[in-house]
């Protein structure tokens, strides 16, 4: 799984997202979640740290519930700007059914920090039409004053990417547990197979405290990542390795099933 990287002098905002179009195929993929452990009100707060183990960015997730509808937004904010300068985010909202998670829209802002004063902004809005006899995503975007859409037709068991963080929440992980589903990355209009395998239970500890989690590794095309996933509810994701970048909870609060 590759991620998305925007570069805001030292910092790194990273999202996760899909690697490409077309990368692996469908088959012997499924609808993968069971219950929704998390509600309307939650707040879980990420440091993001580079290989050296400098803390880059902080990531806040929220969840709004409203109409029968999750509004889960990831609001990434740059550490270690220069003094007095704008500092660059990254902000993106989801909406899903509030009981499949199945996605229906979504938006994104994207703010640049190309020098000290300089700030450039992107601004991304897509919608999803899954009942359908042929499901598809339409996206829209603005970048340097230019708008562009664009339309992508969707496979089976997809979700979205911008929701993995939730996601990998709400399946009944066990010893050896395997899945597959699609993830469609709104952003580069495309869709990819991800594989799911518990592959121990460990305790670690992050600087929100110690946790008994499942250990799941994330694949997709040939990019392996890891997760660690708390094992009691509401199974928070603690710790996610992408390889470069390292998401360590620092804080929870609210929600439950």
């Amino acid at each position: 799984m590759r991620w998305r990287v925007i570069t805001f002098g030292i910092l790194v905002v990273a999202i996760v997202a899909a690697a490409c179009a077309g990368g692996g195929t469908a088959g012997g993929t499924s609808d993968v979640v069971v219950r929704i452990p998390f509600s309307d009100g939650e707040r879980l707060v990420y440091g993001i740290h580079n290989d050296s183990g400098t803390v880059i960015s902080r990531g806040t997730l929220t969840i709004t519930e409203a109409d029968g509808r999750l509004h889960l937004e990831q609001r990434y904010v740059e550490v270690g700007a220069p003094a007095g300068a704008e500092l660059g985010s990254d902000v993106v909202e989801v909406v899903v059914d509030i009981e499949t998670l199945k996605p229906i829209g979504g938006g994104r802002e994207i703010t640049v920090r190309e020098g000290d004063d300089e700030l450039r902004v992107e601004r991304y809005e897509w919608i999803y039409s899954l009942d359908t006899a042929e499901p598809r995503l339409e996206i829209s975007s603005t970048r340097d004053g230019e708008q562009d859409t664009d339309e992508l037709r969707l496979r089976e068991h997809v979700y979205e990417n911008e929701s993995s963080l939730w996601l990998w929440r709400t399946l009944d992980l066990v010893d050896d547990y395997q899945a597959r589903y699609i993830s469609v990355n709104a952003l580069e209009g495309s869709q990819q197979t991800v594989e799911l395998r518990v592959t121990q239970r460990q305790t670690i500890e992050v600087p929100a405290g110690e946790f008994d989690t499942w250990r799941m590794r994330v694949r997709t095309g040939r990019a392996t990542r890891v997760v660690w996933i708390n094992v009691e509810s509401p199974h928070q994701v603690v710790q996610w390795d992408t390889g470069s970048l390292v998401f360590r909870l620092e804080s929870y609060s609210g929600g439950g099933e």
